[in-house]
């Protein structure tokens, strides 16, 4: 017989938190708690579980088990600080002890690798941050957290403070009700975010119903490199510019997206500066980013990179990133070894380089390091190169493996390539 009791299956993975692939694999399964960051939580019988109450109704299993974030109190521990996994599980005798050679409740022991100690009296975690959520609009927004009371006591007040890049803000101070283990979102406040300008947001929680917390560990978040999205023209280079540097300017496009068209004029100057750009939040056909020399002068904006590893062979990486257009730029790669100029991979797709000079080194061979473009992996459908100088390089354009659609090459001038053009 095959049986679970007393698990936490917690895959933060976005994967399935549990799989079985045919009823008789499986005994019996209940007092287990099952949870995945992902849209289907498990498999059972050759079919995809949704949700929990999918899988109980599925597989007929787990009628006491439950459905909740443990809360581990990092990836490497499995200490769990979800209150309500404490007293949750089946004692079975022949586990008596935890993973740390602690006793096991003989009553009611704790879900998971870990017996809970002793509940705290007084412990408020904040669990999680909400909110501002990419992409957002610049302009107010609320500062939200989730909170969970781990304490033994009833929760019914919490102070928060909290900061924006260092800089104080107003204390909240939220009241209500809240048992062991439960949870509420809270709004601690609002701030102005401002375009094209990097965020830090600390929030931390203090004096549970007015005392000390007993355990400051898990009482606060902090987030990074919040942006607003994007909408709009902005100019890069330069102390006047919306854009001090093109790294800042991906940035914002990775972490903050995009709400709208974004142009981002680009003015004349030489940027030492790999541009590797992910799919972005917002990402839409009827969203498109564009970089453009701001006086239509591809050889007043140069951008290039002198890559030292072949990890970070490229000048421009098209990394999932779709719908960017390239436009009157010179883009360069000059390693004598790892020149690949422009890289599309992980399905980027619909992007337009047009008008460019896409300039590499002068090769000895045809060595797939030294392409000008280059598509791995069925990457790169409905490309569109059209107006551009390709100079030097083992070769110009290798789209390798799989079938691509959508591919248009027109109008370009290929010029001291080893191998071939196309």
């Amino acid at each position: 017989n095959n049986l679970l009791r007393n698990n936490v299956f917690a895959n933060t993975g976005g994967g399935y938190a549990i799989y079985v692939n045919t009823s008789g694999a499986l005994s019996s399964s209940d007092f287990n708690n099952l949870y995945t960051t992902g849209s289907v939580l498990g498999y059972w019988n050759n079919g995809n579980a949704s949700d929990f109450e999918a899988w109980k109704s599925q597989s007929g299993q787990d009628g006491n088990s439950l459905n909740l974030d443990p809360g581990f109190i990092n990836e490497f521990s499995p200490v769990i600080s979800q209150a309500s996994l404490s007293t949750a599980g089946i004692a079975l005798a022949s586990v008596t002890t935890d993973i740390d050679g602690n006793p096991r409740s003989p009553v009611n022991p704790s879900m998971g690798a870990v017996e809970f100690l002793p509940l705290n009296q007084h412990d408020a975690a904040v669990a999680e941050f909400l909110a501002p959520q990419a992409p957002f609009a610049p302009g107010e927004q609320e500062v939200m957290v989730r909170i969970r009371n781990n304490g033994a006591q009833e929760l019914t007040s919490l102070t928060f403070q909290w900061t924006v890049n260092g800089q104080p803000q107003a204390e909240f101070v939220w009241t209500g009700t809240l048992l062991t283990g439960q949870e509420e979102n809270v709004v601690v406040g609002s701030f102005d975010f401002q375009e094209a300008t990097r965020y830090r947001i600390f929030v931390q929680s203090v004096n549970p119903n007015g005392e000390p917390d007993e355990d400051a560990s898990n009482n606060s978040v902090e987030v990074e490199n919040v942006f607003p999205a994007l909408a709009g023209s902005y100019t890069l280079g330069g102390t006047a510019a919306d854009f001090s540097s093109l790294g800042l300017a991906t940035d914002n496009l990775n972490f903050g997206g995009v709400l709208g068209d974004v142009d981002i004029l680009v003015n004349a100057g030489t940027y030492n500066h790999q541009l590797h750009l992910k799919a972005y939040p917002g990402m839409s056909s009827d969203r498109r980013v564009t970089f453009r020399s701001a006086d239509s002068d591809s050889t007043q904006v140069v951008m290039f990179y002198n890559a030292s590893s072949n990890a970070e062979n490229y000048t421009v990486f098209l990394d999932g990133a779709s719908f960017v257009t390239f436009e009157n730029l010179t883009l360069e790669a000059r390693d004598n070894n790892r020149s690949i100029v422009v890289e599309l991979a992980n399905n980027a797709r619909n992007n337009i380089f047009t008008g460019n000079i896409i300039k590499g080194v002068v090769s000895p061979n045809n060595s797939s390091g030294r392409v000008l473009v280059y598509a791995p992996s069925s990457s790169g459908n409905n490309l569109l190169l059209e107006g551009n100088h390709f100079l030097d390089g083992a070769m110009g354009v290798y789209l390798s493996g799989g079938n691509r659609t959508g591919i248009v090459v027109k109008n370009n001038v290929f010029t001291n390539q080893y191998g071939y053009g196309v």
